[in-house]
């Protein structure tokens, strides 16, 4: 409502509007047409330009002028596809190419939040600069930029760019239909291997079958999301767990509408067919809402662990001066997909079964909860998640041979065995236990 308010405002005509008589959704619809929302880019980039400011005495030249270098070719923010509408406009200014790059900066339209902005040239003598905006419906990216050439005569050529990359929509057909009744979900995580380790595939887990609520909830969230754009690169985080979540939506009688398959690790992204129809790709990465796994869990349709889920996993000890780092693990053992977070509680018990440590305390709790570093992890079956431990070290004290767990929200009491560690793990007398929250675990 935001960036429509802001277009409104700007007196720029929403490429929509014309349509609304066929019912044509808006731009930014995933289901719109690639015809409107080139109109939205067409706009956007020939207002940004128009826009850009540059000082008075600038004088606007039709076209490129002689003597400009071929660095100037080119739009000064390009991502390479064919959804890019450029609109360009050159002067020549008599100032250095710093000051002009300056006054660009400074005069700046504000229209929309940027996001994003960097400067270039040699050391010591900036020549270019862009400026990225919070992208408006319909686009995946709108930047203004600014390119200057010092020209034989001294005077500086200047080219200005107004860059809008529209979206290309998904098909009409690529939608779950409204008929559909419950959906039933499976679930695995894959492990890539590391140092050599052998790729393995990870259990799957129990079909777990969702009512009706769940699954129009489901769908629309699916629904939402834009499709991966043709030609675009991206740069993914390597993720060792890779979980994959199948969804098969149904309709009356139990008829089957929809297969859905999610993948929420590295650049997550998810596929939908449709009576056995594939759709393209789509990006659960840029949608405005939770992506499909958290949707899940704040749907419950992914809950809570239970201690009879769980076990506690190899334990290991990272030795540092007096104060040793105990990282130890929770496993899901269940054929079940759950989740776990925040500070387990941890006593570290002698062989008598004697507590030797006397306290605890949670490490950045505050700052956890801002970051949502202490929010839920999400177990697959077979998967683990992970916290560390540290103590004052005194080694002539007794020895520990047991961490008792216990992970928020259970109700039953978890048993890691220290010899694992290969180490001896003796706690001073009375000492407190510095807790990190629990991380999903490699």
């Amino acid at each position: 409502m935001l960036i429509v308010g802001t277009l409104v405002l700007l007196g720029i005509a929403l490429p929509a509007a014309a349509d609304r008589a066929s019912r044509t959704p808006p731009a930014g619809s995933p289901f719109t047409t690639s015809a409107v929302n080139r109109a939205a880019a067409t706009v956007w980039a020939q207002r940004l330009i128009s826009r850009l400011r540059l000082p008075a005495h600038a004088v606007s030249v039709p076209g490129r002028p002689a003597g400009v270098h071929g660095s100037l070719g080119s739009p000064g923010f390009s991502l390479t596809t064919p959804q890019l509408i450029d609109d360009t406009a050159w002067w020549i200014v008599d100032a250095r190419p710093a000051a002009v790059v300056a006054f660009v900066r400074a005069h700046l339209p504000h229209a929309l939040p940027i996001v994003g902005r960097g400067v270039g040239g040699e050391p010591g003598q900036v020549t270019d600069g862009f400026w990225s905006y919070a992208a408006p419906p319909g686009l995946s990216q709108l930047t203004a930029a600014v390119q200057t050439d010092v020209l034989p005569d001294r005077r500086t050529a200047v080219r200005l760019d107004g860059e809008a990359t529209w979206i290309v929509p998904r098909p009409a057909w690529d939608r779950i239909p409204a008929s559909v009744r419950s959906v039933t979900y499976t679930a695995r995580a894959n492990h890539a291997g590391l140092d050599g380790a052998r790729p393995s595939h990870g259990r799957r887990s129990a079909p777990r079958r969702l009512g009706l609520r769940d699954a129009r909830r489901l769908a629309a969230a699916l629904d939402r999301l834009q499709r991966t754009q043709p030609g675009a690169v991206y740069s993914c985080p390597f993720d060792p767990i890779q979980p994959r979540i199948t969804l098969r939506f149904r309709g009356p009688g139990g008829r089957p509408l929809a297969v859905a398959v999610d993948r929420p690790s590295g650049c997550a992204s998810s596929s939908l067919s449709i009576h056995g129809r594939r759709g393209p790709t789509l990006n659960d990465m840029t949608s405005t809402a939770a992506p499909i796994e958290q949707t899940m869990v704040s749907l419950g349709a992914i809950g809570r662990c239970r201690s009879d889920q769980l076990v506690a996993g190899p334990a290991s000890l990272a030795l540092a001066a007096h104060r040793p780092t105990l990282t130890l693990s929770v496993r899901d053992r269940s054929d079940a997909v759950c989740t776990v977070g925040g500070f387990p509680r941890i006593a570290l018990l002698s062989s008598r079964d004697h507590r030797l440590s006397r306290g605890q305390r949670d490490l950045g709790r505050r700052a956890a909860g801002r970051t949502g570093t202490a929010g839920r992890v999400i177990l697959y079956p077979g998967t683990s998640a992970q916290f560390t431990a540290r103590y004052d070290s005194c080694p002539t004290r007794p020895r520990a041979v047991i961490a008792r767990l216990r992970v928020p929200g259970t109700r039953g009491d978890l048993t890691a065995r220290l010899a694992s560690t290969g180490r001896r793990v003796t706690p001073c007398r009375r000492a407190v236990v510095r807790v990190d929250p629990l991380s999903p675990a490699l």
